[in-house]
């Protein structure tokens, strides 16, 4: 009976994540509250940035960036509204600092197209030999009415980060293990985000789906890879950042380009009848 309840609470998980009302359509920024009249807009699907390239040294900290491949297709598309609204602007920030205008229109779609590094950092005040592996360049859409008042979409909805890193290619299909059970696991596919970031079908390595009674529950997320090392992230359809529980956050882990593994750390403090704390192995195939 237990197993059965548990199985109906995480059930409600889904439910009430879909209401989230973080998930908010409007960022006020430097703006009035209450919006109305305006804009909710989205990224295109067809939206892509890469910023690669190999690290001087190991010390990812001081180490200067011998970038190989850099580009920006980057379109703002509008999904609703926008009859009160005279303008759009892009704007970018490098680790959170100033933001300049990248590109204004006074319709959507807008749009950015880069091919060379310069092009990324004109504007804010860096050098290419002052960008460090890690860095962050982010892309936000402004939203200007009509009555002058001026709102930022959603992080959800108009913002396009793009991080500098090392090349690395984690496409493909791989098999699955995890310490937490030692039940068979689906194999888990893992595709290219726009951002730079991965997608993983099953991110907590199958724990989920597998090691629980919760068979229909796949628990995908995604994961930024740094120079083979996996950020802590819970970034998962049932982690810490996507809902009120965090099972399968995942606290750091490797990536070995050589042998195609990825491994990762992850925990969870839904429920004590599970591991609190597991090691997942995937190996492409």
């Amino acid at each position: 009976m237990k197993k059965i309840l548990n199985v109906l609470i995480v059930f409600s998980l889904v439910f009430f994540y879909s209401c989230d009302p973080k998930n908010s359509d409007y960022d006020i920024d430097n703006a009035t509250t209450g919006v109305s009249g305006g804009a909710i807009v989205a990224i295109s699907a067809n939206s892509d940035g890469k910023l690669l390239g190999a690290p001087s040294s190991s010390d990812l900290s001081t180490a200067t960036v011998a970038f190989s491949s850099n580009s920006l297709t980057l379109e703002v598309i509008l999904m609703s509204g926008g009859q009160d609204v005279t303008g759009y602007e892009l704007t970018k920030s490098i680790n959170g600092g100033a933001e300049v205008t990248a590109a204004s229109s006074a319709t959507l779609p807008i749009s950015l197209t880069y091919s060379t590094i310069d092009e990324y950092i004109s504007g804010l005040g860096t050098s290419v030999d002052d960008l460090r592996i890690g860095d962050v360049i982010t892309f936000r859409t402004k939203i200007i009415k009509s009555d002058g008042s001026v709102y930022f979409a959603g992080p959800n909805e108009g913002n396009f980060n793009v991080t500098i890193n090392c090349s690395a290619d984690l496409t493909g299909t791989y098999s699955v293990s995890n310490t937490g059970c030692s039940l068979p696991m689906p194999d888990v596919t893992i595709t290219a985000n726009a951002d730079g970031t991965w997608h993983l079908t099953r991110a907590d390595g199958g724990f989920l789906s597998s090691c629980t009674t919760n068979s229909t529950l796949f628990n995908f997320g995604n994961i930024t890879v740094v120079c083979g090392a996996v950020l802590p992230t819970g970034d998962l359809d049932f982690g810490s950042d996507n809902s009120s529980y965090d099972i399968g956050d995942i606290s750091g882990g490797s990536w070995d380009a050589v042998t195609g593994t990825l491994t990762m750390e992850h925990s969870q403090t839904f429920t004590t009848n599970w591991p609190a704390e597991w090691t997942s192995t995937y190996v492409r195939q």
